[in-house]
């Protein structure tokens, strides 16, 4: 999906019933693609700081603890997509 669209901030939950977002991010960043990426999490059979702390350190750009305010996800993207930000931000 990432190679036919131009996709501007994905945006992940690390814990998913169909799926994993941690595997997402190594995924993305081992193709080589920069995309911006926000991870979410509310926890798990960790606490969420753990998981959010693993999305940092395999190459998400923000992270948001569960539950957020819609705001919080605003202001991320808003950070992502301005023209010459800094990467690796982690909130």
């Amino acid at each position: 999906m990432l190679d036919e669209n131009s996709i501007d901030v994905i945006l992940t939950d690390i814990v998913m019933a169909d799926g994993d977002g941690i595997e997402t991010i190594v995924k993305i960043r081992k193709s080589g693609n920069s995309v911006p990426i926000i991870a979410m999490s509310g926890g798990g059979r960790m606490k969420s700081d753990v998981y959010l702390g693993v999305a940092i350190h395999i190459g998400a750009d923000i992270t948001l603890n569960k539950p957020f305010e819609f705001q919080e996800l605003v202001s991320a993207i808003e950070i992502l997509c301005e023209p010459g930000n800094i990467r690796s931000i982690g909130s």
